[in-house]
């Protein structure tokens, strides 16, 4: 697994836009806007800068998606301002009461962004990372902003807590 992980990681090293930098905003209603610009080998993310980010696509419906939401939620409050975690949700839109439900009652401590709002920059995360749709599926940049790991599947709390004590202390 980490072996897969590690070559799909480095197949988008190697790819390069051929054209301009691309640019992108993650926008939803009660969210800060995120802009994004893409990088030969990442993303950055404009209020993020030096620090490494994880967006993680995720789904109300998802079981393993639910399951990893907490562990996201504690590595934010363990890790504060030094991370970014951004997560974009790809099964329809959520309710209120449906967001409430999978976040808890404290709500999510990190922004959401819905898949119908942002499109383009799904579908380019996706074309370059190998993203088919199935979820969870999460891409970790370091703190330059350039892929680290991507990972089809669940992360647990220790997977998750290994990634980011590693990239935090480079």
């Amino acid at each position: 697994m980490k072996r897969i992980i590690m070559m799909m990681a480095a197949l988008l090293l190697t790819m390069s836009s051929a054209g301009a930098v691309e640019m992108f905003t993650l926008k939803a209603a009660g969210e800060k806007t995120i802009a994004a610009t893409e990088m030969p080998n990442g993303m950055r993310f404009r209020g993020y800068d030096g620090k490494p980010v994880l967006v993680n696509f995720f789904g109300k419906q998802c079981r393993y998606c639910k399951k990893e939401i907490p562990h996201l939620e504690e590595l934010k409050k363990r890790y504060g301002g030094r991370i970014g975690i951004i997560g974009i949700h790809m099964q329809g839109r959520m309710m209120p009461q449906e967001r409430a439900q999978i976040a808890g009652k404290a709500g999510f401590n990190y922004p959401v962004f819905e898949y119908e709002d942002n499109m383009a920059i799904v579908q380019h995360i996706g074309s370059r990372a190998r993203f088919n749709g199935s979820i969870p599926f999460n891409i970790v940049f370091n703190g330059k902003g350039e892929v680290s790991e991507i990972i089809p599947g669940y992360l647990s709390d220790k997977d998750l807590e290994m990634i980011f004590s590693e990239l935090l202390k480079k």
